[in-house]
């Protein structure tokens, strides 16, 4: 059957979000996941992984989809399509990004904006059994103003999200004159995980299109890192005593100068960050210079390269 656009295709294996454990290592009353993600290497290896199939600029007349990829010999496949009208008829939302399970038998979907391209950013709740379209996790009215991805800390009773742009900002691709008008997004929106609204607002010094953010893997850390594209910057995220939240730019990766470019100095342009399992070392994609960069993290105020 025809595909509308923006539809996402799923091939999958029967009951994939169960990773099989045993009583030894799976954390109890938890859902389907471990107590971190140091026990989570013990257990099986991963029966599917996930692939985003963008065709953009590409010629290929078809709808951009996220495919599974069946790397269990012993398992059968199957194939099912979320259709975007039930995103759209349930959630309002549009172009999707980060998707993560949740220990309560659901995948969260983050949006970049709504079914016109305007800036929402809200999350759409998926059965992971069946993949039926249940609604959206945030409160009806509740979405951040823009989106792009997600992380969430239970034991803290938080999820911190990223800003990107509308997507009808995107649509084009880059221009500088978006970036002069405020297009662009520079904060984090701190939520309440068990109330599912938003608490708290944080503005980024030099903190331009923060994307990747990354809480460190200790479950009961209060702290992590997030990566700013256009200011190629790392700021790191806290928890104060008070309950509430700072941030704080710990790296900043200097722009070169150039010429024959759009503007006349090239930032690195953070695009992906990790954290190793240990938490000691962050690793981040500095796209535009052309490097991968290494820091030791182990005093997380006070990165080393």
């Amino acid at each position: 059957a025809g595909r509308a656009e923006g539809a996402f295709t799923l091939q999958s294996v029967a009951q994939p979000m169960r990773p099989i454990a045993s009583t030894a290592t799976k954390c109890g009353n938890c859902g389907p996941g471990y107590s971190t993600p140091l026990e989570a290497m013990k257990g099986p290896r991963e029966e599917i992984v996930y692939l985003p199939c963008i065709y953009r600029n590409t010629g290929t007349e078809a709808p951009d989809y996220l495919a599974t990829v069946d790397v269990d010999p012993k398992s059968p496949q199957y194939c099912q399509v979320i259709e975007p009208k039930d995103i759209h008829a349930k959630c309002e939302l549009a172009f999707l990004h980060t998707s993560h399970c949740l220990a309560s038998g659901e995948v969260m979907i983050s949006s970049l904006g709504d079914v016109k391209g305007n800036g929402k950013g809200g999350f759409v709740l998926l059965d992971a059994e069946t993949f039926e379209v249940k609604g959206t996790w945030e409160r009806r009215g509740g979405a951040a103003p823009l989106g792009y991805d997600f992380w969430y800390q239970p034991r803290h009773n938080v999820m911190i999200s990223t800003e990107w742009a509308a997507p009808n900002v995107l649509r084009d691709g880059f221009n500088p004159a978006d970036v002069e008008a405020g297009l662009y997004g520079s904060h984090l929106y701190v939520w309440d995980w068990q109330r599912h609204e938003i608490v708290q607002t944080l503005s980024l010094k030099d903190g331009l299109i923060p994307l990747e953010i990354r809480f460190l893997h200790n479950p009961d850390a209060a702290q992590g890192f997030v990566g700013c594209a256009l200011s190629s910057t790392i700021q790191r995220f806290y928890k104060n005593e008070g309950g509430t939240w700072s941030v704080e730019k710990v790296i900043q990766v200097p722009p070169k100068k150039v010429k024959g470019w759009l503007l006349p100095e090239m930032p690195g342009l953070i695009t992906d960050i990790l954290l190793s399992l240990d938490d000691r070392f962050l690793y981040f994609s500095n796209w535009l210079h052309g490097d991968l960069r290494q820091y030791d993290i182990s005093d997380p105020q006070r990165p080393r390269l």
